[in-house]
């Protein structure tokens, strides 16, 4: 028997890494380059030139990090019937391209035998964006006839939005709940990940 369970769980963790295997995406990383590419013996070298060179390098190196954001919370943030800001995530876009934002939490529901409870959550561009109209949404929902209690589990949610051009953008992960008190999300973690139109 413990043979058999042993086979079943090897089976569930090679299927889980096979499947987020799926989701590896490439992540943008700039190129070196230089506008003299070569140089003779004998050629002057002038202290403004090294500056440059070395200069351009670092900055080559440097925003190798744009175009990757992540941010988490252990905080708990207690949902109501207006729009909430759960998380948001600066990214700074290196060009044009696409951004992909996912989202996870955990969430609790307090519950009232006879009351129905619900939450929604989404990720957008906007703070003031309705949860509701959200591409990502996703819908929690308790139905009156559950007992009362507390009620926990997990959610996750992605997004891809269109980057036109180069600079600074800021994606929100927005929550709202049916009832003023008694609905939160914790242990958030949100990603977003640039991917140019080119390489």
């Amino acid at each position: 028997m413990n043979v058999l369970k042993n086979i079943k769980v090897i089976a569930r963790s090679v299927t889980v890494t096979l499947f987020c295997m799926l989701f590896v995406i490439p992540v943008y990383s700039g190129q070196v380059t230089y506008p003299d590419d070569s140089y003779s013996s004998g050629d002057p070298l002038t202290a403004l030139d090294l500056n440059a060179k070395f200069n351009e390098i670092k900055s080559t190196v440097n925003g190798n990090a744009a175009g990757v954001a992540f941010a988490s919370s252990t905080l708990d943030v207690e949902l109501s019937t207006s729009t909430s800001i759960i998380q948001s995530v600066p990214l700074s876009a290196p060009g044009p391209g696409l951004v992909i934002v996912s989202f996870s939490a955990f969430y609790i529901m307090i519950h009232t035998n006879g009351a129905q409870d619900q939450i929604e959550v989404g990720i957008a561009e906007s703070s003031s964006a309705t949860v509701s109209a959200l591409a990502s949404r996703r819908f929690l929902y308790l139905d009156s006839g559950f007992a009362s209690g507390e009620f926990d589990g997990s959610v996750a949610s992605h997004a891809v939005f269109e980057v036109p051009s180069a600079g600074n953008y800021i994606y929100y992960v927005l929550g709202v709940s049916n009832k003023a008190s008694g609905s939160f999300v914790s242990h958030s973690a949100t990603q977003a990940v640039f991917v140019p139109n080119s390489y």
